[in-house]
């Protein structure tokens, strides 16, 4: 056993090193939402003109192609992904156990962090007419909150797998993964159900709690790690 405290050490200290990045990057992420929590009154002026840049790209075929972009950001796909991957570690490869139970807690407590938050600050949604019906308030954006945290965790598992078994395809799905949570928020502004304001700080606290859910795969892999030693 002490032949093995060496090689214990050199794999702890990159985790280490990863949780601190982690946790520095979450903190500013959540100190971003903070403030546009507390200055979102203020912001009126830019999000009238970014929600009339977004919106004068629409016609017929953008605002289709929107309408499935939103549609990919909502509670019966992102369910659906995350119950089927929790199905397919334990019927069929459980060593992706605990990354499948990590992305189901990354979704269900994104979504029920964006409920509170939404709860606390109450802001309604815009005025103009919507083009698809959305209900509850507005602060921050559920679809760009939930989306940026599963997508984003899915993206980075993703990109993990394709770096240990050098899959160029499941890294163009990391970050086909990536640019949909991106444009899932975008899709909510173009589609006149959230101000710029929202989506934007829907990322930050979903980027934070994203950060989270990814230190915490740090800590199960080391211990998997430590116990395999």
């Amino acid at each position: 056993m002490k032949r093995n405290k060496p090689a214990l050490s050199a794999n702890l200290v990159p985790v280490s090193k990863r949780l601190i990045v982690g946790m520095v990057v979450s903190f500013l992420l959540l100190g971003a939402f903070v403030l546009l929590a507390w200055h979102y009154p203020h912001l009126a002026g830019f999000d009238r003109s970014f929600a009339s840049y977004v919106q004068s790209f629409r016609s017929d075929c953008v605002t289709a192609c929107m309408k499935v972009i939103t549609y990919l950001g909502s509670a019966t796909i992102t369910i659906a992904i995350a119950v089927t991957m929790l199905l397919y570690a334990r019927y069929s490869n459980q060593k992706l156990l605990a990354e499948s139970r990590v992305l189901a807690i990354c979704l269900s407590g994104s979504w029920i962090t964006n409920e509170v938050l939404k709860t606390l600050f109450q802001r309604t949604r815009p005025e103009a007419a919507p083009l698809v019906f959305a209900k509850g308030y507005s602060f921050p954006s559920g679809h760009a909150m939930i989306s940026f945290a599963f997508y984003g965790l899915l993206g980075y598992l993703l990109w993990q797998y394709g770096r240990r078994r050098y899959s160029l395809t499941a890294r163009v799905g990391a970050f086909a993964a990536w640019l949909l949570a991106i444009a899932i928020g975008i899709s909510r502004i173009y589609l006149g159900v959230h101000f710029p304001s929202d989506v934007i700080a829907g990322f930050a606290a979903g980027g934070a709690w994203l950060g989270g859910c990814i230190m915490a795969l740090f800590v199960i892999h080391a211990q998997g790690s430590v116990e395999e030693a």
